[in-house]
């Protein structure tokens, strides 16, 4: 037999050839050729007026492989459309322009609260959700229809029919024919309202069949050498629902089942038959009488008469369910192709040998393959790490063998770039109509940036939990302090006026001992009484230094600011300290020092305490070096000293009240210097090395 659009018409049966005749030779004729291929028969026959004998029969058979075939691809892609929508964990629908739900997967009428995806089917929005959200969702789909632009990962909160809140993020593209006119969108809704992927629930559902209508016979029409239709049979007649005297006579051109725009170009093909030239078989539109548009396929030959050319023979096919069904392959492809082309998962087709037959793009990108051509017919092995690929396979053969899906199976992958990256992976069966395992289908989600957030969560709770203790420790710092301020408030101003008294009293006393006779003075140096009076008068003056520096730290510092000269600030305060004989004192001070604003009482009260801690501590002699230097921003003063030197586990609590190493130290100096220079925006450092001394510095904002 031929290739489809040829029929062979069979010679006649004389009256002497019986039926079981006719059945051998349609016998003989299905079975010749090299191989069996898929044929439809229009068989007829003739008898006499009496009805008892056969005059004559005739059979016509048609070749139908091409459209077997194609409907073997029909079937082939919406197996893999199904098998992928039906297992995906996303929300997926189809809308037409007017935003009717078309088509729905099982998550989607999941969420819409619906037990049949097919009840979505002519519905909107706003059958499911509040008008709010539904009248959103249709202004979003209507600028997709009307500018055909894509709305990406658009996150949305939904408030569901179980009273469920819950947040999304949509990604809906447009549909467009081969017009490029958009007449519809898809959508992919991916629920982000937990950090982990849904579990896959959707099972396979009950494929759906498009029954096939039997195609019609052929129509044949005969037309004469001028294009004039001589003769037509009744399947034209039945195809086109033009009568007979309708199509005798006229011109092929002037039936009204041709499209005028298509008629130029079917008087140019005709002109060219006249010449002899035969055309391949052609495919055209028409519309029969009732105005319905239909396909045809057209088998050109000449009708001879005496050996010349006495006319043209039409055999017209009736294709349309064939048109039909390729219209829907088309459809379905789109459908698939958008969503293979615009879901942000990986997606892969794999056979039962585990090699690839068809990826996406976000597959290619992660295999690293500019076109997902590339990967084609191979396996893991040639694109990742073998440790990885050993597994995954073990894993895919598993599920030939089984038939059992692997869902959300977390993995770290090593791309060919070099960078890791984690994976939820879900790989489900493909079966054929025999429920035969022919390949799988795997998606495969980017979850690196949920890892990365989790570790980020894991680190920020740890670093909140150190924040948190530090900040109770400060708490706690600032309440002792704050006690230990209220109790030196306390303590100094009690203690400030019996020390009045002992200064008063003690002062009384050197006037009576500086107006009394001298023999009697005499008698009392020789007692003792002028040594117990100096004593007496040192330690008032330590007790008042101590009371002073208790109310210097309880109350509160407002420096007066005033321009004001580190070098005479140092000056004046050295000519009031008592510096041994056995202590070098060297100043290094530029003449050019820039003036700060400061208050110098406050200031030197600093620089006295530095100045005598640094004195004491060098008992035994030693170099106190006072240096001092600016920049555009501030200028430093620092004290240093040759002596004893501070051990290191003591450097960190210097500045702590009632903190002190001196056998007569009462612990406030230093803090009560501290408290000075912050109050003027600057602060002070110490650097220290035991047996080789100290260094205390001073910075003060210019």
């Amino acid at each position: 037999m031929g290739s489809e659009g040829k029929s062979l018409v069979w010679k006649r049966l004389t009256m002497n050839e019986n039926e079981k005749g006719m059945r051998m030779l349609k016998d003989k004729v299905l079975q010749a050729g090299e191989s069996l291929r898929p044929a439809e028969k229009v068989h007829q026959t003739n008898r006499t007026k009496k009805g008892d004998t056969v005059v004559d029969a005739q059979s016509i058979l048609r070749d139908i492989t091409e459209r077997k075939n194609v409907e073997k691809e029909l079937s082939h892609e919406r197996d893999l459309l199904h098998a992928l929508m039906d297992n995906i964990p996303d929300a997926i629908y189809f809308k037409d322009a007017n935003c009717r739900f078309t088509r729905v997967n099982r998550a989607h009428a999941s969420r819409m609260g619906l037990n049949d995806p097919k009840e979505a089917i002519g519905k909107t929005d706003f059958d499911f959700y509040p008008d709010e959200f539904a009248r959103e969702a249709y202004a979003d789909e209507q600028r997709i229809v009307k500018t055909g632009k894509p709305l990406i990962n658009k996150v949305e909160k939904i408030r569901m029919r179980d009273g469920r809140t819950r947040w999304v993020s949509a990604t809906k593209v447009p549909i467009t024919s081969k017009e490029r006119r958009v007449t519809g969108i898809v959508g992919i809704s991916r629920d982000i309202t937990e950090q982990k992927i849904m579990e896959e629930a959707l099972k396979e559902s009950e494929e759906r069949y498009r029954s096939l209508v039997e195609l019609a016979p052929d129509g044949i029409i005969t037309l004469n050498m001028k294009g004039v239709i001589t003769s037509v049979n009744k399947t034209a007649t039945r195809l086109s629902g033009y009568s007979e005297n309708e199509f005798i006579g006229k011109h092929f051109s002037k039936m009204g089942f041709l499209q005028a725009r298509d008629i130029p170009k079917y008087l140019k093909l005709f002109s060219s038959i006249v010449r002899g030239k035969t055309p391949e078989p052609i495919e055209f539109p028409y519309y029969n009488k009732d105005g319905n548009l239909r396909w045809v396929e057209s088998h050109i030959c000449f009708l001879e008469a005496r050996g010349k050319k006495a006319g043209i023979q039409a055999i017209l096919r009736d294709i349309t369910e064939r048109k039909q069904t390729e219209e829907a392959l088309a459809y379905e492809r789109d459908l698939l192709h958008s969503l293979m082309n615009n879901i942000p998962d990986a997606i892969y087709f794999k056979d039962a040998e585990s090699r690839f037959t068809r990826t996406n793009k976000a597959h290619a990108q992660m295999i690293g393959v500019a076109d997902s051509k590339a990967a084609i017919g191979k396996t893991d092995f040639d694109f990742y790490a073998e440790a990885f690929a050993r597994e995954a396979y073990a894993d895919e053969q598993d599920i030939v063998k089984t038939g059992k899906p692997m869902v959300n199976k977390i993995e770290k992958i090593r791309r060919p770039d070099g960078f890791f990256q984690w994976v939820s992976a879900s790989k489900v069966p493909i079966t054929d109509e025999m429920g035969r395992v022919i390949g799988i289908v795997g998606i495969s989600r980017d979850i690196t940036d949920r890892k990365r957030m989790e570790e980020d969560l894991r680190r920020y709770s740890e670093h909140l939990e150190e924040l948190v203790e530090e900040k109770t420790r400060k708490l706690l710092e600032a309440e002792r302090l704050a006690t230990i301020g209220e109790t030196a408030a306390m303590v100094g101003h009690d203690l400030r006026n019996p020390l009045q008294v002992i200064v008063n009293t003690s002062y009384l006393m050197r006037k009576m001992y500086e107006n009394i006779p001298l023999p009697i003075v005499n008698g009392a140096k020789e007692k003792g009484f002028v040594d117990l009076l100096e004593t007496i008068e040192d330690q008032v003056r330590y007790m008042n230094k101590i009371v002073a520096d208790l109310q210097d730290f309880a109350r509160s510092v407002k420096p007066e600011f005033v321009e004001t000269s580190v070098r005479q600030l140092i000056n004046e305060t050295l000519s009031t300290v008592a510096v041994p004989e056995n202590v070098e004192v060297s100043k290094m001070i530029p003449e050019d020092l820039q003036r700060l604003m400061a208050d110098p009482a406050l200031m030197k009260r600093v620089f006295t305490n530095l100045i005598t801690n640094a004195l004491q501590a060098m008992p035994n002699g030693g170099q106190l070096t006072i240096r001092a230097r600016s920049t555009e921003e501030a200028i430093f003063i620092s004290f240093q000293d040759t002596g004893l030197g501070i051990p290191e586990e003591n450097l960190s609590k210097l500045f702590q009240p009632l903190f002190t190493t001196k056998p007569r130290g009462t612990g406030f100096g230093l803090p009560v210097c501290k408290r000075l220079v912050e109050a003027h925006n600057g602060n002070i450092t110490v650097q220290s090395k035991v047996g080789k001394g100290s260094t205390f510095t001073v910075k003060l904002p210019l």
